[in-house]
């Protein structure tokens, strides 16, 4: 058996802390989903400004969490760009 990798970011949730491109309401965090399969990870996120989406990103470990510079299509139909910080939900 495998153990797991301890930095795959299979089945872990993280919240948005900081966000280039809106504020972050802490009562309303944009919370994203993670799934990793052979390196290759993929999310989907909910809440905050976005109500639902999938964003295309570079994906950067940083101590207190992940850094991500992305893309993604904000709920007036457009292309955004963000840098936005997010940290592990325990």
């Amino acid at each position: 058996m495998r153990n797991p990798d301890p930095l795959s970011l299979d089945g872990k949730s993280f919240a948005m802390t900081q966000s280039s491109n809106s504020r972050v309401d802490p009562q309303d965090m944009s919370r994203f989903n993670y799934s990793e399969t052979d390196g290759v990870v993929w999310g989907d996120f909910v809440g905050g400004v976005v109500q639902t989406g999938q964003a295309e990103s570079v994906i950067v470990v940083t101590p207190s969490g992940l850094r991500l510079d992305e893309r993604f299509i904000g709920p007036d139909g457009k292309q955004h760009t963000s840098v936005c910080e997010q940290r592990l939900n325990r």
